[in-house]
């Protein structure tokens, strides 16, 4: 009464970690006499088979936690089905081989263990090891957030004042890539210096490709 029972748990990360212990699972209620060592592992085959499966076209592998919630599902319904009669015996089969039969292959249980998409559409399945590193996403144009403070984000003006850049023009010039003030091309910038020096954004030219006259965009007749 004064000691507390240890509970034995085992690691479940990786595959054949996974493996192993359902089929230790399996031998332990062989021995126990609820179920039969056969028809557990005739269920964990069938599992590990989903794992490996290949996918459809735009959907990913199965995962191992998609394993682990259909196992915890499926004894979900046995419990259900032999409460109270775990070691009766129906037509010569024990009640949880007959129960695990019944709900093995249940829609309910197989919905746990089908390829889910992945996402990004395309024409093959989502590779384990990362994806399709051949057909790359598109690279989004990148504004320094230096150079628009205004962007959304936290604090006070969240979304007002977004600069946009229009495509004729650049925040980059010379062979140094030097930065250009986008403020100062629509009027906005409040530092006090000479047109042409450099300000906290960047330097105040014209921002219109080919240009950088010590003018703003609105103001340069390029």
């Amino acid at each position: 009464m004064s000691k507390k029972q240890e509970v034995a748990q085992c690691s479940l990360t990786g595959e054949l970690k996974l493996r192993s212990a359902m089929q230790r699972r399996a031998l332990a209620y062989e021995l126990a006499g609820v179920a039969s060592f056969k028809v557990l592992e005739k269920w964990t085959n069938h599992l590990f088979h989903k794992l490996q499966q290949e996918p459809p076209p735009g959907f990913r592998y199965v995962s191992q936690d998609q394993l682990i919630r259909a196992d915890k599902a499926l004894w979900l319904k046995v419990a259900e089905d032999t409460r109270a009669k775990v070691q009766s015996v129906v037509d010569g089969d024990k009640s949880v081989d007959v129960a695990i039969a019944k709900w093995s292959m249940h829609p309910e249980i197989q919905y746990y263990i089908m390829p889910m998409p992945n996402g990004q559409g395309g024409s093959g399945g989502q590779p384990r090891d990362g994806g399709d590193k051949s057909n790359p996403p598109p690279v989004k144009k990148y504004i320094d957030k230096e150079q628009n403070p205004d962007r959304k984000g936290k604090g006070k003006g969240k979304g007002k004042n977004k600069i946009t850049l229009p495509d004729d023009c650049t925040i980059k010039f010379g062979d140094t890539n030097k930065p250009i003030c986008m403020k100062y091309n629509v009027g906005a910038c409040k530092a006090k210096i000479k047109a042409g020096k450099r300000c906290m954004y960047g330097y105040h030219v014209c921002w219109r490709k080919g240009c950088q006259k010590p003018l703003p965009a609105n103001e340069c007749t390029h």
